[in-house]
């Protein structure tokens, strides 16, 4: 039977677009081979060398203390030491964590995550309560700690010295944030990540 014209085989089909094919998949066989096949010992004096030069410089110091105060509010990440001006005093507040127990398989879809806060170089009132600092979890639910967990700081952040206490919550993994607002308002946020794997 004769397929009529215009039917069948399209002008992308035939020997060309054979050759072509097989042309493309030998190159491709050829240099996937010759990736594993690689002799050369690694040298221990080469260096990855300087980043492109197309690249945008940063214009952002590194390791810096931002400023917070309750009319400018800052955001941060675990780790991150924010210099918190209230309307009293003024601190310089860091989170860390959160710490978590070891993996166990399979992974729960909650964790207990435990944070330490740490303020340093306090001067005037600075108001040291649980209440303060609201969490919120990978899917979205928030915590308001009513106590911290082991030792109790003191109602006010000591004039000069370093404390450092925890909140601790069973969370869902995932991305999540603890915001401080002393005397109800907003002053300082951290963006975290409770991973349990």
């Amino acid at each position: 039977m004769k397929v009529p014209q215009g039917m069948g085989e399209g002008r992308a089909s035939g020997p060309g677009l054979r050759r072509f094919s097989t042309a493309v998949l030998l190159a491709l066989a050829g240099l996937l081979g010759s990736c594993g096949s690689s002799t050369h010992a690694a040298n221990p004096n080469d260096i990855y060398g300087p980043l492109p030069g197309w690249l945008p410089k940063s214009s952002i110091p590194v390791n810096r203390v931002v400023v917070a105060s309750t009319k400018d509010p800052k955001l941060g990440i675990e780790g991150d030491t924010i210099k918190a001006i209230l309307s009293h005093g003024q601190t310089l507040i860091t989170l860390s964590g959160p710490a978590v127990p070891p993996f166990v398989t399979p992974p729960p879809p909650t964790t207990t995550a435990t944070f330490t806060i740490s303020v340093s170089h306090t001067s005037g009132t600075v108001p040291i309560r649980a209440i303060d600092f609201a969490l919120v979890d990978g899917i979205g639910r928030f915590f308001y700690p009513q106590t911290f967990f082991g030792a109790r700081p003191p109602k006010l952040a000591p004039d000069g010295k370093t404390i450092s206490f925890q909140v601790r919550e069973v969370m869902a993994t995932g991305a999540g944030s603890i915001r401080w607002a002393p005397d109800g308002v907003p002053l300082a946020t951290w963006a975290f990540t409770v991973e349990n794997d």
